[in-house]
């Protein structure tokens, strides 16, 4: 069963039905959608988790991703909802995502439905990437990026690491004022997303994000 975002939603007896959703999920994109892909759900964990592959169907974008599940009983009673995001999945990959269930009760069927939204552009003006480094063991990623611009920066940065298509580990980290002409070293931590797959995957990519305030307007002269 394959839906899309903001028409289709899956459902656990495999029905598919009408949805909408509104409103950002919080992950610094802007408000344009992206289809999101759904595929195989699946019962795991003696039924008190589900998986699920969530895809980019995007050719240009990379996309803030959401995953929302809803949980009903043997008898079809609204009995909770759960959740699982990621920062950023690249354009025509894939997430194998796992969401638990928290509900109070045993769930017998579930509703699943995606969200995406576009991110800025990852090409910031005047940053360029010096190194990155990554230690697959301690799940832990140094870089440097240069700010050649003549003024601070304030950066939100999104690392993600992928088995061919396939996204394995993210991470991100925000450095506040960052000064003009000069070196921003930083270490983050990696966090498993991929329901099947431990090993931190060999192709990393970053989503640099230009959170800088715009400089206000000059006062006005009496």
């Amino acid at each position: 069963m394959l839906g899309t975002i903001g028409a289709a939603m899956l459902a656990g007896c495999s029905d598919v039905g009408e949805t909408t959703s509104n409103g950002s999920n919080g992950n610094d994109a802007i408000d344009e959608r992206i289809d999101i892909g759904i595929n195989q759900p699946e019962w795991i964990d003696n039924g008190r988790s589900l998986s699920v592959i969530l895809t980019n169907d995007n050719n240009d974008y990379t996309a803030s991703v959401e995953v929302i599940v809803q949980w009903f009983d043997e008898q079809g009673r609204y009995i909770g909802r759960d959740t699982s995001s990621i920062l950023a999945l690249e354009s025509n990959s894939n997430w194998y995502a796992k969401i638990n269930s928290t509900a109070p009760f045993e769930a017998d069927q579930y509703n699943i439905s995606a969200r995406g939204y576009r991110i800025d552009d990852r090409t910031v003006s005047g940053i360029d990437t010096r190194s990155v480094d990554v230690d697959s063991d301690a799940l832990t990623v140094t870089a440097e990026l240069e700010n050649e611009l003549d003024m601070e920066r304030t950066l939100h940065v999104i690392l993600s690491t992928y088995n061919s298509s396939w996204i394995t580990h993210s991470g991100s980290i925000r450095g506040r004022d960052i000064p003009a002409d000069t070196i921003w070293r930083f270490q983050t931590s990696l966090n498993q997303v991929a329901y099947d797959e431990s090993t931190v995957g060999d192709d990393m990519q970053l989503t640099v994000l230009d959170q800088s305030p715009i400089p206000d307007s000059a006062d006005d002269q009496d």
